[in-house]
């Protein structure tokens, strides 16, 4: 930090006293509120003034991403500075730093700054890298400490009203997932506007897609002049007084962005607004290589938006940039799957999908591409079964195998290709399906039945799970196996699990369902699925039934011609 000196003219005499006596009261007062700091019990705490956004920067070295590519973020809030990675509705990070009078016992601390894991999330290996930022940093921070001029009020509890706030979105996302709007803002209005800045746009933005496009105007009123350029960007964005790329980078100093403004992007993205997105990370990007939160959300909104090569050529910048990157491989994976680019898909989802610890749900999305595709299922059973053979540890075969079994009906030996994968691929729903209708197909109803209700209960399953479960349901519970069609449309149309066909079908199948609702019928007949071999014999069936109708049609018809003939 640079020493600023003064010089000071030769005061009068008198003047002299007066300015030693003036001194030694200011002393007097400082010493004072040295003595009402935290530590001593009182409420008076060292503050940081704006001035020292700056040392925050430095100090977090927030220029540089965490180690997986997620921005870090920070706001100064007078007696505390909150720092954030990820978007501002669900962050993945969100802890504080105070002044070491002010921490709470325990509190790691270094030089003039201490770390609090609160409000939350906090992981162990994001403390771990912010512990040793500020190690590197020497802890300098310019704290200064007020003179208390009123009544200390006790310090409003942010940690409680924003862990109520992220559960309130988690609900009503999950309730948009499903296309419930009136479910969805209702978890809103069970809570109260939360007060600081970057937790009230994400109340905003949840408000807005939600359909209550008032209430997130209303949310927006008011925010500090002092709050983050991101923060006010996207408001002002939702206001409609910043339409394009160009004014919402008069939000930052100097027109410039960085690895921090991300947050933005993001935020547009879910908003909907794909296209600016996308165009905001791309110029965080092509500043900062670096920044790999930006490369995804670029991606990511690219995926949204009709196919371009520009689309492509991002992927493939991104990609030679960082080559193993789970978040980017995951998002470069979904742009060629949602631009039908199916080889591109095939490469990158079998990449991500072999990396350690395994990112959920990815194996799922491969067997999208893998059936939809028009991909030879032959040819590809037997290069994953050579796989496996070769290597019994490749999950990424060993799961496309067990699927592409359960599709040739060998439902026995999809089970036994599949059963290594428990423990190792658990938080892959479609795993978990695909076991489940083979033990239905091989008449343990009850057994698959168990599996897919513990799925459907988790948080966002895999659609598929409620379109299974309705396969089982329909002759025993019309109503949930209705419920549960609606539920697969919800969640599949729109999505990046979207499949045209099948959801035509599922609809047909659903107007079937209720006809049976109200006819009552002992058996409801549409085009199921499952069991597979009883459909397909129920097909054989009826072609053989509509072929013997023919030929004894045909029959009677030369039978006929004849008798004429002979009566001629």
């Amino acid at each position: 930090m640079t020493a600023i000196a003064f010089r000071w003219p030769r005061p009068h005499p008198v003047r002299a006293r007066r300015l030693a006596a003036r001194a030694a009261l200011l002393a007097s007062l400082v010493v004072a509120a040295v003595a009402l700091s935290p530590r001593a019990g009182l409420a008076v705490e060292p503050v940081l003034p704006p001035s020292a956004a700056t040392q925050v920067t430095a100090l977090l070295a927030l220029d540089r991403p965490l180690a997986d590519g997620t921005a870090l973020a920070a706001q100064i809030e007078k007696a505390q500075v909150v720092v954030r990675a990820g978007d501002a509705a669900s962050p993945r990070l969100l802890v504080r730093l105070v002044h070491p009078d002010a921490a709470p016992a325990g509190a790691f601390r270094v030089g003039s700054v201490a770390l609090v894991a609160e409000p939350g999330p906090a992981s162990e290996a994001d403390l771990a890298e912010l512990r040793a930022r500020l190690e590197a940093g020497g802890g300098a921070l310019g704290w200064v400490i007020p003179l208390a001029t009123a009544k200390p009020q006790p310090p409003k509890d942010f940690a409680a009203e924003e862990r109520a706030l992220h559960a309130a979105i988690d609900a009503s996302a999950i309730a948009l997932g499903h296309k419930d709007k009136a479910a969805a803002l209702q978890a809103l209005r069970e809570v109260s506007p939360p007060s600081r800045p970057e937790p009230r746009l994400a109340y905003a933005i949840a408000l807005r897609n939600a359909g209550d496009e008032a209430g997130a105007m209303a949310a927006l009123r008011n925010l500090p002049a002092d709050a983050a350029p991101d923060v006010r960007a996207v408001a002002a964005w939702l206001r409609g007084e910043a339409a394009d790329l160009d004014a919402l980078l008069a939000f930052w100093p100097e027109r410039k962005v960085d690895c921090g403004a991300v947050a933005a992007a993001h935020s547009l993205h879910q908003l909907q607004a794909a296209e600016l997105a996308a165009a905001l990370a791309e110029r965080i990007r092509s500043g900062h290589v670096d920044c790999v939160a930006a490369w995804v959300t670029e991606l990511r909104a690219r995926s949204d938006l009709p196919p371009a090569p520009a689309a492509e050529a991002a992927a493939a910048a991104a990609l030679a940039a960082f080559p193993d990157d789970p978040m980017l491989l995951s998002a470069a994976a979904a742009l060629s799957r949602r631009h039908r680019d199916w080889d591109h898909a095939l490469a990158r989802y079998e990449k991500v999908g072999a990396i350690q610890p395994p990112v959920p749900r990815v194996l799922g999305h491969l067997s999208n591409v893998v059936m939809h595709s028009g991909f030879d299922r032959e040819a590809a059973l037997q290069r994953y079964r050579a796989r496996v053979a070769a290597d019994p540890n490749d999950d990424v075969a060993r799961f496309m195998a067990g699927v592409l079994l359960h599709y040739e009906d060998q439902y026995e030996a999809s089970n036994e290709m599949l059963r290594p994968l428990v423990g190792r691929r658990d938080g892959e729903d479609r795993l978990w399906i695909y076991m489940a209708m083979n033990d239905f197909n091989l008449g343990k109803r009850e057994q698959a039945l168990a599996v897919l209700n513990r799925i459907a209960d988790g948080r966002l399953p895999d659609p598929d799970v409620y379109y299974c479960r309705a396969e089982i349901l329909r002759d025993t519970d019309r109503a949930r196996a209705a419920a549960d069609l609606r539920l697969y449309l919800a969640g599949s149309m729109g999505s990046d699990r979207h499949h045209e066909v099948k959801e035509a079908r599922v609809r047909r199948m659903l107007a079937a369902l209720e006809e049976c609702q109200r006819t009552n019928p002992a058996i409801c007949e549409s085009e199921w699925e499952h069991p597979r071999k009883e459909r397909e014999a129920a097909t054989r069936n009826r072609l053989l039934a509509a072929g013997a109708a023919a030929l004894g049609l045909l029959g009677a018809a030369l039978w006929l011609w004849r008798r004429r003939r002979t009566r001629a």
